[in-house]
């Protein structure tokens, strides 16, 4: 029985990168799409990205050098500037910082025009536990989908039961299952999602 799970590295990894093509495809705007597909996000260029420790921020504010700064999110989560001091940005948007920063900068200037832009990507990190070669937390630097995560965490052990994997949603507190089976037979491919910051894969 072992026997029949157990998964060739190297063809697991030429199906990850084949099918992941294939599942990117899928949830283009013209693709099927799904419910988990919903909850994608580009780091650098969505305004959903929560941001967190060790993330890097550009902040212009429009006709101001002095207060544009491109400033490292602190361990505290917290970011300081000219006149606004400190400011919470762990846990929240780009979107929503950039109307905390103008709030603030309302005190002194009239209309100020601001814009926060994700410099770098550092706290965008997921979870693969369990049945897999290595199992831990790993930071991701750009899109990756659940395929991917788990092809970077070398692959299933000979254990893994493919096709009930789960995935849970730290943005909305879901949880889905993923079939690896039928998703290497061309079915359910719109089940292959983004993952988002703080998303924890557990193969079983």
């Amino acid at each position: 029985m072992f026997g029949r799970r157990r998964i060739n590295g190297w063809c697991f990894l030429f199906i990850a990168v084949l099918l992941t093509a294939q599942s990117s495809f899928a949830q283009s705007p013209g693709g099927r799409g799904g419910d988990m597909g919903a909850n994608k996000v580009d780091p650098k260029r969505s305004d959903e990205y929560v941001l967190g420790p060790g993330d890097v921020i550009q902040i212009v504010v429009w006709r101001n050098e002095h207060l544009s700064k491109t400033l490292p999110v602190r361990p505290d989560g917290k970011i300081s500037l000219p006149l606004v001091d400190d400011l919470q940005a762990s846990g929240v948007t780009p979107s929503q910082l950039k109307e905390m920063i103008a709030k603030g900068l309302r005190q002194f200037i009239d209309n100020p025009i601001v814009t926060v832009i994700v410099s770098e990507v550092n706290n965008y990190k997921v979870s693969v536990l369990g049945e897999v070669k290595k199992p831990g937390v790993y930071l991701l630097k750009g899109r990756t989908t659940v395929l991917e995560a788990i092809s970077m965490a070398e692959g299933f052990t000979e254990f893994a039961t493919t096709n009930n994997i789960l995935l849970m949603k730290r943005r909305n507190g879901q949880r889905y299952r993923f079939d690896y089976r039928a998703f290497v037979n061309g079915e359910n491919l719109d089940q292959n999602v983004y993952l988002d910051p703080g998303d924890t894969i557990i193969v079983r």
